[in-house]
């Protein structure tokens, strides 16, 4: 019988087995995490620069306009280059030599994020390949669409913010707007819109440009001169027309026609008298506005359409909202503070105001909309008016529901009355989001 080794040897030949495997395994892993940090898939993202609702030096959004000039910086509205920015940081390898193409042509950056400018609005193909220090490479490309939304607002108080100023009574340095002359601020609807598609969607930029004023009718204010406090503001279509030159307007938003029935006239009377529903003034000014309204609505639309200037890819037209409800949907009579002018208001006012100035108003404007193949915006007077799964209605007697300001709130937010009865920025924020829902399907 052959001798057994001596036990040592044994050991020392079972420890030299189990260290052998061990290497082995341990090649096989190096082998694999090397061959899977040169093989890893790297991607990178995108982003177009912010063109609207950064703030400015004064703390406001820049709406790069010129108080004195009255007029938009025309880099702004035309520009000639757009940013964007491109990161692959999170999955490219380290060490390793990066390149970067656009539509196959190399660029100088080789770090894995940097900025570009882009002369024009079309389709890229953008590539990345990354290699590592022994020679392995892996690719990424992608298609980068280049899009900058032009969003121009026109029209009344509605469409200007009155009622909310950028900086209110109570701020540091008192009231401020954007423009002083209209009472035109970023709180408006229009610019609350803006803002949210352009914060929306990373890979598309806003240009916005607003040229609605306070107290504006189709004749005074889109189609002809204005008088604001003895200053002639230039017609609003004009002055659109000039700052675009022959870029396309992708939305055009308008409010207008509250004041071609002499809103601000009729509410008066409804404060100073204790029937205006049948005062025959009232009447002959509310009979005298429907009669003209469509046909004024069909000069916008001519306007809009004449040749030699810029395209129009959509218009939107927004409707009025029921101010005239508290928050339990009944109107409102006499129910707001006994220092507010607006307790004048009596029941039978409210309905005259709700029945036979706004809802005819909107009828004209909605029947108007759909000849002309415009979107008619809905849902903001039945949305003031409490027809919503909350039942609660946001008049300007809805205590701390509405979205309307009293009297006495437009003296506290900008020093003066012209805010009364105008949306808060509550109700400006619904305005925003009904804009929103009705553009985004269309942009």
């Amino acid at each position: 019988m052959p001798r057994l080794a001596p036990l040592p040897w044994r050991l020392i030949c079972l420890s030299l087995l189990i260290a052998s495997l061990i290497l082995v395994s341990q090649n096989q892993v190096f082998f694999r995490r090397k061959v899977s940090a040169a093989s890893a898939s790297i991607a990178f993202r995108w982003s177009m620069r912010e063109r609207f609702g950064k703030e400015g030096v004064d703390g406001l959004i820049d709406y790069h306009w010129n108080r004195q000039t009255e007029e938009y910086a025309g880099d702004y509205v035309n520009p000639t280059h757009w940013t964007v920015d491109f990161d692959a940081c999170g999955t490219v390898p380290s060490p390793g030599k990066l390149r970067w193409d656009i539509d196959g042509q190399p660029l100088s950056q080789t770090t894995c994020s940097f900025s570009h400018d882009f002369t024009e609005l079309k389709s890229y193909v953008v590539s990345l390949t990354a290699t590592t220090p022994d020679g392995q490479s892996s690719s990424a490309r992608a298609g980068v669409t280049l899009k900058d939304l032009l969003i121009v607002s026109i029209g009344d108080s509605f469409a200007s913010g009155e009622g909310n100023p950028d900086k209110t009574r109570e701020d540091p340095g008192g009231v401020k707007w954007i423009d002083e002359r209209c009472h035109r601020s970023e709180w408006a609807g229009p610019a609350r819109a803006a803002l949210i598609i352009e914060k929306a969607d990373p890979q598309t930029a806003v240009t916005f440009i607003s040229f609605a004023c306070t107290g504006a009718s189709i004749k005074s204010g889109l189609l002809g001169v204005q008088n604001r406090n003895g200053h002639n503001v230039q017609p609003q279509l004009d002055k659109v027309f000039t700052a675009v030159g022959h870029r396309t307007i992708d939305a055009l938003l308008v409010s207008i026609g509250g004041n071609d029935l002499e809103f601000s006239t009729l509410v008066e009377k409804t404060i100073l008298l204790k029937h205006a529903e049948t005062n025959a003034k009232a009447k002959e000014i509310l009979s005298s506005g429907l009669r003209d309204l469509p046909g004024n609505l069909g000069l916008v639309a001519e306007k809009l359409s004449a040749p030699n200037q810029a395209a129009i890819s959509a218009v939107f037209i927004s409707e009025y909202p029921d101010i005239v409800r508290d928050e339990a949907r009944d109107l409102c009579d006499h129910s707001v503070k006994i220092t507010d002018p607006l307790r004048q208001i009596s029941e039978a006012e409210s309905r005259w105001a709700l029945n036979d100035v706004i809802e005819p108003l909107n009828g004209v404007i909605r029947e108007r909309a759909t000849s002309f193949g415009w979107h008619y915006v809905g849902r903001i007077l039945s949305e003031f008016g409490g027809e919503s799964d909350s039942g609660i209605a946001h008049g300007f007697c809805a205590d701390d529901k509405r979205w309307v300001n009293t009297y006495r709130d437009s003296r506290r937010i900008q020093g003066d009355t012209r805010g009364t009865v105008h949306p808060n920025r509550e109700g400006h924020l619904w305005y925003a989001r009904r804009l929103v829902e009705e553009l985004k399907p269309r942009l």
